[in-house]
C-alpha cells in the first residue's frame, strides 16, 4: 500500500515580500539611537560654533579697547579754547558742613559702610551752584554742575558714622526713607565741595559749566599724568583677555572642522 503525503503549497510570494530582520552586530546601535546621537553631536557642534563667535567678538572688543587706551590714553586733558572759564572761587556766603570746614557749594553723600551699591547711598547738595570766578583781572559768574561730575584732586573729606544723627544735618527727605534705603549702620559720609580760593577750570555749557576740573593747573597736570601712567596695567589686562578670547574662539572652530 502506497501512502501519498500531501504538502501545502508554499507561499513563495509572501515569503519574498517579508524580509527577515538582520540581527545587530556587536557594538552596532539601533537606527533610532544612532539618529539621536547624531542630533546630539550636531547640537554640540552648533553650540561650540556659537560660543566661538561670541569669544571672537569679545576678543576683538577687548583688543579694540586695549589699542584705544594705549594710543589715545585716558582722554583726560585740561579744557582749552575760547569757551574756557578759569579762576578762583570768590568770597561768598558759607554753608556749615556736617563735618570739616564750611564751604560755598558741595555735596554730602552717605552710603552703607563696605557697600558700593547705588541703591544703598543717599546724597544731598548744599549751597548755591552759582559762584564767581576771579582770574586775570576779571570776574565771571558761572553755574557749577553737580559735584559728582568734578574732576581732579578734589578734596574729599570722609567720616565713619554710627548713626545718621551724627551728621547734624537738616535732612530735607524723610529720615525713615533714608534709613530704609541705606540699611543698617554703620555708614560712611563724604563731603566734596569748593571753598573760597579753590581754582576751577571749566568749559561753558548751555546751563552750567561742563568738563569741570578743580585744583591748580600744576596739581591737575600731575593728577592727569598719574592717570596716564596707570593706564598700562589696564592695557595689559585687556590684551590678555583679547588673546584668551580669540584663542578659545578659534579653537572652537578648529574642533568643529575636525568633527566634520
Amino acid at each position: 500500500m502506497v501512502v501519498v503525503e500531501r504538502r501545502a503549497p508554499e507561499n513563495t510570494e509572501s515569503s519574498a515580500r517579508i524580509p527577515l530582520a538582520r540581527p545587530f552586530e556587536r557594538g552596532e546601535a539601533p537606527p533610532r539611537l544612532a539618529s539621536g546621537a547624531l542630533r546630539c553631536q550636531t547640537l554640540a557642534i552648533v553650540w561650540k560654533q556659537a560660543l566661538g563667535v561670541v569669544a571672537i567678538a569679545a576678543g576683538l572688543g577687548f583688543g579694540y579697547v586695549a589699542t584705544s587706551v594705549a594710543t589715545e590714553g585716558t582722554g583726560m586733558a585740561l579744557p582749552e579754547g575760547a569757551d574756557v572759564v578759569e579762576g578762583d572761587v570768590a568770597e561768598a556766603p558759607l554753608r556749615d558742613a556736617p563735618f570739616g570746614d564750611p564751604f560755598v557749594f558741595g555735596e554730602v553723600r552717605v552710603s552703607r559702610s563696605g557697600s558700593r551699591a547705588i541703591e544703598q547711598s543717599w546724597s544731598t547738595v548744599i549751597g548755591s551752584p552759582q559762584v564767581v570766578l576771579e582770574g586775570e583781572g576779571r570776574e565771571e559768574r558761572v553755574t557749577l554742575p553737580f559735584p559728582a561730575t568734578w574732576k581732579g584732586a578734589v578734596p574729599l573729606e570722609v567720616r565713619d558714622l554710627a548713626s545718621l544723627d551724627e551728621l547734624e544735618l537738616d535732612l530735607e527727605a524723610d529720615e525713615s526713607e533714608i534709613r530704609e534705603r541705606l540699611g543698617a549702620p554703620p555708614y560712611v559720609a563724604a563731603v566734596r565741595a569748593v571753598r573760597p580760593g579753590d581754582h576751577v577750570i571749566g568749559r561753558r555749557g548751555d546751563e552750567s559749566l561742563v568738563d569741570v576740573y578743580v585744583g591748580s593747573r600744576a596739581e591737575l597736570e600731575e593728577w592727569i599724568a598719574q592717570r596716564e601712567q596707570g593706564r598700562w596695567p589696564v592695557v595689559g589686562l585687556m590684551g590678555v583677555m583679547a588673546f584668551v578670547s580669540l584663542l578659545l574662539g578659534f579653537r572652537a572652530f578648529s574642533a568643529r572642522s575636525k568633527a566634520a
